[in-house]
């Protein structure tokens, strides 16, 4: 079992996937972001190689899941941040979507983004495969944005996938506990 997980706050911008070790201790792992993501406007952009539309899992959001405020305010649509952590996010679901997590011992994992000090995550709990896309960050915009407010923090535990996406800003704990259990409400 793993320890919920905070960012470390000297981390610079950029696309990070955090397992966790027979002890519980995160081992990080930062990708370069394309320039395109950074220069996001907007959550439709992808990188150069996007899967293509078929290949997208494309589901809906089972068993009517509500967004847990955390209070925080997250920058808004002047700052950018959030357009480019959003982008950064689907991108990854995109081209890793199907793809195996790894070690089928110690399943599961963070994958964030950071822009400045606007964070977005999906915590995969228990899983071997990772599973996601842009409409369901789009989801869960609309739940938080409902629930929430717009621009504010939080974060949408999906009981029946076993996952969290998470927006908030920088130094927030989140994702709860990774190895089955969690703090998140459950729908």
């Amino acid at each position: 079992m793993a320890a919920p997980y905070t960012p470390p706050v000297d981390n610079p911008d950029g696309a990070y996937l955090v397992r966790f070790d027979e002890k519980g201790q995160p081992i990080s792992t930062r990708f370069e972001m394309h320039p395109n993501v950074r220069e996001a406007t907007s959550a439709a952009m992808l990188l150069d190689n996007p899967l293509i539309e078929e290949n997208v899992a494309k589901r809906d959001f089972p068993s009517n899941p509500r967004g847990s405020c955390t209070g925080r305010t997250i920058p808004g649509p002047q700052d950018n941040s959030y357009s480019v952590v959003q982008n950064c996010l689907g991108t990854w679901l995109n081209q890793n979507s199907g793809g195996d997590i790894g070690d089928p011992y110690n399943r599961g994992g963070v994958f964030y983004c950071r822009q400045g000090d606007t964070l977005l995550a999906v915590c995969l709990y228990d899983q071997q495969y990772i599973a996601g896309s842009p409409a369901e960050i789009q989801t869960f915009n609309g739940i938080m944005d409902q629930d929430c407010g717009s621009w504010r923090s939080g974060y949408v535990f999906i009981k029946d996938w076993n996952k969290t996406y998470w927006r908030t800003t920088w130094g927030e704990e989140i994702c709860g506990n990774d190895g089955g259990v969690r703090k998140q409400v459950y729908a």
